[in-house]
């Protein structure tokens, strides 16, 4: 499997603009079928405590572009969004879409960076997931988890 690790210029707080950034680097590249495209955290916003601006809707214009990606390269595709939390403003959620364009897996970052204010804003997730995919065995976290070997 080959593995597409895509890192932007994150426009604050502009989903346009970072979903438009992704397309392009993307764009210009050899993407065989079957890879693994990662998008960063909270690539379509930056990481930002603004949560009201980051957040989307379940479905999401972010879910939507992710979905797109998958199928147009057929690969999987794994990127982190804002979706609506149940008790505070919002989740910081990891999405794996599969190469047919089906949403697969849904991570919610476990571990929030508090020095940041994230646990403020997000709440945080319980789960950990593993799943197959292609020869890997796939467990997401989002940034500040690997800190934290016991998870």
């Amino acid at each position: 499997m080959n593995i597409f690790a895509v890192q932007l210029d994150i426009a604050w707080e502009n989903r346009d603009a970072n979903h438009h950034k992704a397309q392009s680097l993307l764009a210009g590249c050899n993407i065989p079928e079957n890879s693994m495209i990662i998008l960063p955290e909270m690539f379509s916003s930056g990481f930002s405590m603004n949560v009201a601006a980051t957040r989307e809707e379940s479905p999401s214009a972010t879910e939507a572009l992710l979905v797109q990606l998958a199928k147009e390269y057929r690969s999987w595709v794994f990127a982190g969004l804002v979706t609506a939390g149940e008790n505070r403003e919002g989740k910081n959620q990891a999405l794996m879409v599969d190469p047919k364009g089906s949403p697969h897996t849904r991570y919610t970052k476990i571990q929030t960076f508090n020095l940041g204010g994230e646990g403020t804003h997000y709440d945080a997730g319980d789960q950990v997931i593993v799943f197959p995919c292609g020869e890997f065995i796939i467990c997401p976290f989002v940034c500040y988890d690997l800190r934290f070997p016991e998870i």
